[in-house]
């Protein structure tokens, strides 16, 4: 499963911020009565959601650019040396069938 690049938790919560302060001129006037509930509500909404894909890209963005990339083997001249208990062990003498 692959991880996420920033918590999601944070993306919304920093939209959250980002689309009150975007809808502020819009909820002072709802507060007066000037402009309706149901229209102030839709405004919200939208600058919400612009907010967050936003806010999701530029995480995403800075997740992949930060070098969370996966792990590269390494290459075969710098693996380790067999030890000689790894080594494939020989058939001795006595194990050999004889099928003649």
């Amino acid at each position: 499963m692959k991880k996420p690049s920033a918590d999601p938790a944070l993306i919304f919560g920093v939209s959250l911020l980002l689309a009150v302060a975007l809808s502020l001129p819009t909820l002072r006037p709802t507060l007066h009565g000037d402009v309706d509930i149901a229209d102030a509500a839709i405004r919200f909404f939208f600058a919400l959601a612009l907010s967050w894909a936003g806010v999701y890209g530029l995480a995403s963005i800075i997740g992949t650019s930060t070098g969370r990339h996966e792990r590269r083997t390494p290459p075969p001249a710098a693996a380790k040396e067999r030890r000689r208990d790894d080594a494939p062990r020989r058939a001795s003498r006595g194990d050999a069938s004889n099928a003649a």
